[in-house]
């Protein structure tokens, strides 16, 4: 009984050295869900008004910067789109013999060799969240860094976009969804509990950071000072 006690003192955070019931550093962590993005992507957008004649590609197939997208016949000349990037064709908005007026989407073309990390947060958590923070999967393992925060809150969900750029090359495909935790801040001299034992300091030390299932206490007397 008295060894399973003494494990439970010396069991430590993912992050750092930081150990339960000991006053030392405790990193706040905020857990995230990131989607994976083309970090290179472009989109053929009609010009003129035109029928659509020929579509050469289909929906995964490679092209390179320059070849043509969609051939679409107007007035009095034959317009060819061509994409800007390498990449695939990952959408084709249109068919042949569509009307094509401008503005429109025709073709969409993504580079899968380059990826982007897409993270929502809260209004309140993007206050929080600062460019260059460390990002670490499930594993603890390093994975990668904030690399920007939009400025603006989307009307249409509510929150903040933003994408976090890997330090490797991630082998994650397109559209996988990755559950992630942002290292926010290192709080010195905490005093490190797990959440279950929260209640047998309440008297004595107040929250000062909650993170996964430990928490960052810190002496009342200290707080009123």
């Amino acid at each position: 009984m008295k060894i399973s006690k003494y494990l439970l003192l010396i069991a430590t955070l993912f992050v750092g050295s930081t150990t339960y019931g000991s006053t030392t550093t405790f990193t706040e962590q905020l857990p995230v869900y990131g989607v994976v993005k083309p970090n290179k992507i472009t989109t053929a957008i009609g010009i003129n008004h035109g029928i659509v004649t020929r579509i050469p590609y289909d929906i995964g197939d490679k092209v390179q910067k320059g070849g043509t997208l969609l051939v679409s016949i107007e007035k009095e000349t034959t317009r060819y789109y061509r994409t800007t990037i390498s990449g695939q064709i990952s959408k084709i908005h249109v068919k042949k013999g569509a009307v094509v007026t401008p503005g429109m989407p025709l073709v969409t073309v993504i580079d899968p060799k380059y990826k982007k990390i897409e993270v929502l947060l809260s209004p309140q958590e993007a206050q929080r969240v600062k460019l260059g923070q460390k990002v670490y999967l499930k594993n603890h393992k390093l994975f990668a860094k904030v690399s920007k925060i939009s400025p603006l809150v989307d009307p249409d969900h509510g929150g903040v976009t933003s994408y976090i750029s890997p330090i490797n090359k991630i082998s994650h495909l397109i559209g996988d969804v990755v559950p992630l935790t942002i290292a926010l801040r290192d709080l010195e001299g905490c005093k490190v509990v797990n959440i279950k034992q929260i209640d047998q300091f309440t008297e004595t030390y107040h929250i000062e950071a909650l993170s996964g299932d430990s928490a960052c206490l810190r002496p009342i007397s200290k707080q009123k000072k």
